[in-house]
């Protein structure tokens, strides 16, 4: 554990629960971007770019405190083809992805569930961006979310 905060072990939770749901099978979850190659057609990135906690009071190594933080998030599903039928799939397919990253944090809503699975009292989807696009010889989805998180930050 940090002695500063929760993040690092609440994404490296968080990853480790999500790879292992069957609904993400075949999904590469990172907690950081990652090169195209590891990527893959279907990822999910958490912490896909800048994580500001806000603090409630200034932050001093091993002392209490309260924090919350948004961590961004990033799903991706690259589908080979081209029209309707192929968009549908992979937006489709980006969608459930984010309804099981929803349905593991509802899993483990409330104070006790979320600090024994994530170390932190709660954490939810707040929002999602999606954009849709055309690549060589694929339809691509991104889905842009963000997780927010909010903890008691205890050293001991």
């Amino acid at each position: 554990m940090s002695a500063v905060t929760t993040l690092p072990a609440m994404l490296d939770a968080l990853r480790t629960a999500l790879a292992a749901r069957t609904g993400l099978a075949g999904v590469n979850v990172f907690t950081a971007d990652v090169d195209p190659e590891s990527a893959g057609n279907e990822f999910l990135i958490l912490a896909s770019d800048d994580v500001m906690p806000e603090i409630g009071r200034p932050l001093a190594g091993g002392a209490r405190h309260f924090e919350t933080y948004s961590v961004p998030c990033f799903i991706r599903i690259a589908k080979p083809g081209a029209g309707e039928t192929v968009i549908k799939s992979a937006r489709d397919r980006a969608f459930a992805l984010l309804e099981d990253v929803v349905d593991y944090l509802q899993s483990v809503k409330g104070t006790a569930a979320s600090l024994a699975a994530l170390g932190v009292r709660d954490a939810y989807v707040a929002d999602y961006t999606l954009a849709q696009g055309i690549g060589e010889s694929a339809r691509y989805v991104n889905l842009s979310f963000t997780i927010r998180a909010e903890s008691h930050f205890d050293p001991s």
